[in-house]
C-alpha cells in the first residue's frame, strides 16, 4: 500500500492525499508523505500537511508518523539522530523513524545503515547518540526487533521490559510487545491472557 501512495503522489501532487484510505495501517498515506519528501524535500511538507490537516486529525496523525518515516529514507538510515531532530518533539513522527530504522526497505533491500546490532539487542535505545526525549518512542518499536531476534519468545521480550527503569519506558516498551501478542492470537481471548501472563 505504500506503492499506492506513491504513485498518488506522482499522478497528482499534493492534492493526491485525498485519495488514500486507512487501509492496511494507513500505509499510504506513508508511502504518499515518503514520496513527497523524495520529490520535494523537506519544503514540500508545508503544502503536504496542509492537506492532510484537510482531512481531520487521524489522517494528520498518520501524516506525522509517515514524516518519520521519509525523513530517515530522505537523510539516509545512518543518520537516524537528525531524523529525529526533524521530528521537532513530535511523538508519532519519532515512532516513524523509529519503525523506519527497523525495515528500512525503501531502496528495495535493507539498509546496512540500520541502526541495529544483533550482539546488542536494546541498541539503539541504549545508545548515548538517542536523546532521553526520543527513548520513548525508541522502546515503542524495539519488541518488534526483540520478538525477530527472539523467534517470538514472548517471555524473553518481557524480561527486557522489566528491566527498563524509568516507568513511561517499560510501559511503552510492555505496549510494543502487545502489539507482537495482537495478531499471533488471531482474536483468541484465551490466548491472548496465555501469552501476555
Amino acid at each position: 500500500n505504500h506503492t499506492v501512495g506513491d504513485w498518488l503522489y506522482d499522478r497528482y501532487g499534493a492534492e493526491g492525499l485525498k485519495y488514500c484510505k486507512d487501509y492496511f495501517l494507513s500505509s499510504c498515506y506513508h508511502g504518499f508523505i515518503i514520496m513527497a519528501i523524495n520529490r520535494g524535500g523537506i519544503s514540500k511538507l508545508d503544502e503536504v500537511i496542509q492537506h492532510c490537516r484537510q482531512q481531520g486529525p487521524t489522517v494528520t496523525i498518520q501524516c506525522k508518523h509517515a514524516m518519520g518515516h521519509g525523513f530517515l529514507a530522505w537523510l539516509g538510515y545512518k543518520n537516524l539522530p537528525n531524523a529525529l531532530d526533524l521530528c521537532d518533539q513530535d511523538y508519532n513522527c519519532q515512532d516513524g523513524v523509529f519503525i523506519e530504522n527497523l525495515w528500512a526497505v525503501h531502496d528495495g533491500q535493507k539498509s546496512p545503515d540500520q541502526w541495529l546490532n544483533d550482539a546488542d539487542p536494546i541498541f539503539p535505545c541504549n545508545s548515548a547518540q538517542i536523546k532521553p526525549e526520543y527513548r520513548q518512542a525508541c522502546w515503542s518499536n524495539q519488541p518488534a526487533r526483540l520478538y525477530q531476534l527472539w523467534k517470538g519468545d514472548v517471555a524473553a521480550v518481557g524480561k527486557i521490559c522489566e528491566q527498563i527503569t524509568v516507568q513511561s519506558w517499560q510501559q511503552t516498551c510492555f505496549d510494543g510487545l502487545a502489539r507482537q501478542i495482537h495478531p499471533e492470537t488471531h482474536g483468541d481471548i484465551n490466548q491472548v491472557f496465555a501469552m501476555c501472563q
